[in-house]
């Protein structure tokens, strides 16, 4: 073997984690190619032997390789969404391991450990379980051969998919959406909230009668064994709710639309559900009134001069930010997941403040001696949590009114700039408060006008 290429000699490990090397290719070859037989001799002995009976097929493959008690607990889901395909086993809480070693993801049939598809997994895993152990799966993902660039790595172990962003949602909810059906076994169904804070996305006219993945109808309820599954009210967005069941036959459900259109229609739904109504901005230096008849002008997009009786205010957008937060917080009336939970390790928190908070539809809980963000109120989604989320659990106020009142000073450092968009809302929301004097009179900095007018005086 090493005749032509003697150095590769001394690379060699032992003879033992060799044949550990080996052993792990076999397996990839026999999960990826369940009709073929396949039989592993070493030193004369039969250590694996993996027999095709009948047609074959993935499911009797997996209980072959990795054990029936994998296949007996683990959840198996099969969606098929225009010319994607996903089966896939799922390893329950019991499968959680510290390594990686029952990991398998392929691509057209083809071995993979491509870093998109394992984050997705894992990100959904964390999403339902907040577990940040290692979780025990088996994905199959067919996927059309021009959609995805194979040629990235020198042992063909990664892909580039073109349509990255589709196939990572994608497999997050389809893996969520298993994972919570199993969570919710046995629990007591629960109502559907019925709200109107979120309308589900369709596709932007011009691009055709293609549906969407993120405007997928609900199925009837999944099934597992003989049980009915009810979803779960805080459920993310899925993509379907296929059919699945524990240890058997993967349940399958086709959306039943067409492979062309996908790509436009998914990037318009995706761009409509990021997208922040941006009015016209205003000119500098001209003279408008709001809605509740102060007359102001518009210095920049973060400073307004606004004429009250008799005095100026200059007011900072930034002097509206605890006072918009709490309008929002307190006029929302459900809770609304954000796409994925924001996780912090704060040592000391205010255990009276997460109460508060969790009282105005913040999902709030503790993993892992990580503080984690999972549901916000529904009017509130749009905002950084990222950022402010650690000032809300590092203030020392008791209330929520005290808290947003020092979120300012903890999220933005003196001198740094407010997003654009955000300084938009916030006028927005500014101009249609009913309070809008006292909101001037207590944050803005005032000025008379007698004084102005002897200034100017002084000057000539």
């Amino acid at each position: 073997m090493f005749y032509n290429t003697p150095a590769r000699r001394k690379f060699l490990r032992t003879e033992k984690t060799e044949f550990q090397h080996i052993e792990e290719v076999v397996k990839r070859i026999a999960l990826s190619h369940p009709q073929v037989s396949i039989i592993l001799r070493h030193n004369d002995n039969v250590v694996r032997r993996y027999v095709t009976k009948g047609s074959g097929g993935y499911a009797q493959r997996v209980a072959a390789v990795l054990g029936q008690k994998f296949v007996s607990s683990a959840r198996c889901v099969e969606v098929q969404h225009d010319s994607i395909h996903i089966q896939a086993w799922l390893g329950d809480e019991t499968m959680m391991r510290s390594t990686s070693d029952i990991q398998f993801s392929f691509v057209n049939g083809r071995g993979m450990r491509d870093k998109l598809i394992h984050h997705a997994v894992r990100q959904a895993y964390e999403l339902q379980w907040g577990v940040l152990e290692q979780p025990a799966f088996v994905i199959y993902l067919s996927i059309p051969p021009d959609e995805v660039d194979v040629n990235v790595h020198p042992a063909k172990h990664e892909v580039r998919f073109h349509q990255s962003r589709l196939v990572h949602d994608f497999i997050v909810n389809v893996v969520s959406q298993g994972l919570t059906s199993e969570s919710d076994d046995n629990a007591v169904p629960q109502p559907a909230l019925q709200h109107d804070y979120i309308r589900p996305l369709t596709p932007n006219k011009g691009v055709g009668e293609h549906p969407s993945l993120l405007s997928a109808q609900h199925s009837p309820a999944s099934q597992v064994g003989s049980q009915p599954v009810q979803p779960s009210p805080a459920q993310v967005p899925n993509y379907s709710s296929s059919a699945s069941s524990r240890g058997g036959k993967p349940g399958k459900l086709g959306y039943g639309a067409t492979s062309s259109g996908i790509t436009k229609a998914y990037h318009n739904a995706f761009a409509s559900l990021h997208e922040v109504a941006n009015t016209s901005s205003e000119s500098a230096n001209t003279a408008s009134i709001t809605e509740c008849g102060i007359q102001y002008i518009t210095l920049n997009t973060r400073q307004k001069v606004f004429v009250l009786q008799d005095q100026l205010a200059l007011l900072n957008i930034k002097q509206l930010i605890p006072a918009y937060l709490l309008d929002l917080v307190s006029s929302s009336s459900a809770a609304q997941p954000l796409m994925m939970p924001i996780a912090v390790d704060i040592p000391s928190v205010n255990h009276a403040l997460v109460e508060a908070l969790t009282a105005h539809h913040f999902v709030i809980d503790k993993v892992l001696n990580k503080w984690r963000l999972q549901q916000v109120p529904s009017k509130t989604r749009h905002l950084p949590w990222l950022a402010l989320f650690p000032a809300l659990l590092a203030s020392e106020q008791q209330d929520l009114a005290g808290a947003c009142e020092g979120i300012c000073s903890e999220w933005l450092q003196p001198g740094e700039a407010l997003n654009a968009n955000l300084a938009q809302q916030l006028w927005d929301w500014f101009n249609s408060y009913p309070c809008q004097q006292e909101l001037i009179e207590q944050h803005a900095l005032l000025c008379p006008l007698n004084k102005l007018a002897e200034l100017f005086t002084h000057d000539q």
